[in-house]
């Protein structure tokens, strides 16, 4: 005995979802070509205990669901999941949080069956020209605020009474409807979305907005071209450009986000900013950011490093607190630098000299408001130097002293794991030019993707070595993911990790 609507064990109206349809408009559509209202038609098909409409449920969807309605609708596992927010795992982004924020997907701000935020947009011509109207995957994006298809700018209300999209409640709750009518008509006020007015996108450089149809169009393909570079990995250059939409938006960015819309033609750009971050920003002010992340990255390095200097933002402002991507971190260690001159000991002991002569308190800060900083930069002068960078010859050198001592012991020791860890310590660190103090902290999956973008064979090859001949020497008890870890199984702690290094560089044990 099967349930009203299915037939065996495929329903009887089974439609298969159309191109880029988002999960919860293919459930409305097969209830409205079933001829029943929503929730009586999910309450049969699923069951009462089903949460559907009082959660984000395109980005929530557990597999347990997605097995059963491939099955009751006859369409694959993979296609059903490609309806679905998740299916942007490793594209978009590298983890899908289901029940959190994920980079790139707009909030809906669920709270019960309404919405509080514009989580998804439409394109009006889009759902005009709709044979059959439903609601593409892709509106839930946060960076997609140009139709890619018509090149016009999205909506994310409706344009009659400015209510959040909610296509499910147009007849949910309403005892009086007894059918799901057309899923483009407001479910507040009843106007129909697909006649809104079309809207062109604000255009200074084109160049941009050429890249962003292009990114819209084919981000899903795995790389990415912006301007002459290209990305292997899409969600790798995903990640650069949403932290530099952030970084746009936060108080520490504002000269970079000011002086790029002045060069790309902009007018003056008012006050841009959430602490929530990039997502939850309103549409116009997401393409704003988005056309001006994408002007900085084209013309890769050049640009983005010029106007950095220009509104003197320094790498450590855009790198902090954040792992970055290895293509963009080196170029940035590189050529940015700390991006601020220092004053030499020289011209702060005249500055001092200048303060004494006029009978005024001589401090660091005083020093460095006279000679142009409002804090205590110019006691920098003062620090010890830091020990120059290794060469490839000093590296090699001391990498043959380790493998010598290696050699010589035996296999399986403590003392010879040590070395080996120390080694592989010493192999990655000269290698990536990371600071000592993140490859103390680094994760394995950080070290595969970062080995991964590089490229190098040795490297990889003495990691993959380190991982399974050496590391499981030191793991104790539930493994915390660090990629090198104490004798006690926990990260190496600052002073140890220090000391050890002092070893290695000595040639010591």
């Amino acid at each position: 005995m099967h349930p009203p609507g299915i037939s065996g064990n495929i329903m009887a109206v089974h439609l298969h979802p159309l191109p880029d349809e988002l999960l919860t408009s293919w459930i409305v559509r097969l209830a409205q070509a079933s001829g029943l209202k929503l929730q009586p038609y999910c309450d049969v098909t699923f069951g009462r205990e089903r949460s559907i409409w009082t959660r984000d449920f395109d980005k929530s969807v557990r597999d347990d669901f997605l097995d059963e309605f491939s099955q009751l609708t006859g369409v694959s596992f993979d296609r059903v999941l490609g309806t679905t927010l998740r299916s942007y795992e490793g594209i978009l982004y590298e983890h899908h949080n289901p029940h959190g924020n994920s980079k790139w997907i707009l909030p809906l701000g669920v709270y019960h069956r309404t919405r509080r935020h514009a989580g998804l947009q439409y394109c009006p011509l889009c759902l005009a020209e709709d044979q059959i109207p439903y609601f593409r995957r892709k509106w839930r994006l946060a960076f997609y605020t140009v139709c890619d298809r018509h090149g016009m700018l999205m909506h994310e209300r409706c344009a009659q009474c400015a209510a959040p999209v909610a296509f499910f409640r147009r007849e949910l709750g309403d005892r009086h409807k007894f059918e799901i009518d057309s899923l483009t008509l407001c479910h507040v006020c009843g106007a129909d979305l697909s006649r809104a007015e079309a809207r062109d996108p604000s255009v200074g450089d084109v160049q941009p907005l050429i890249q962003l149809q292009s990114l819209a169009s084919f981000f899903e393909l795995g790389w990415i071209f912006c301007g002459s570079a290209s990305f292997q990995y899409a969600h790798l250059f995903m990640d650069v450009l949403h932290r530099i939409c952030n970084l746009l938006i936060s108080l520490r960015g504002k000269s970079l986000l000011d002086l790029a819309a002045c060069k790309m033609g902009f007018p003056p750009v008012e006050a841009v900013g959430n602490h929530q971050g990039f997502e939850y920003l309103p549409l116009r002010e997401r393409h704003l950011l988005m056309m001006v992340g994408l002007w900085l990255l084209l013309d890769w390095p050049e640009r983005f490093i010029h106007t950095c200097h220009d509104a003197h933002i320094t790498s450590s402002r855009i790198l902090a607190d954040w792992s970055a991507p290895y293509w963009f971190a080196s170029v940035l260690n590189e050529l940015l630098g700390c991006g601020e001159y220092s004053p030499t000991a020289r011209e702060a002991s005249n500055a001092a000299m200048h303060l004494s002569h006029k009978h005024k308190e001589v401090t660091a800060r005083s020093v460095g408001r006279l000679l142009g900083y409002r804090d205590a930069k110019a006691a920098e002068c003062y620090r010890k130097p830091q020990c120059p960078p290794m060469t490839d010859e000093g590296a090699a050198e001391i990498l043959a002293t380790l493998d010598s001592k290696i050699q010589s012991m035996l296999q399986g020791s403590r003392k010879r794991l040590l070395l080996e860890r120390d080694r592989t310590i010493l192999l990655f660190l000269h290698n990536t030019k990371i600071p000592r103090e993140r490859i103390r902290v680094i994760t394995i999956n950080e070290a595969l993707r970062l080995t991964a973008e590089m490229g190098q064979d040795s490297l990889s090859n003495a990691l993959s070595y380190y991982l399974f001949e050496v590391r499981p020497y030191f793991t104790r008890g539930e493994d915390n993911g660090k990629l090198f870890l104490a004798t006690s199984g926990r990260a190496m702690c600052a002073e140890a990790f220090r000391l050890r290094f002092n070893l290695i560089l000595a040639g010591n044990k």
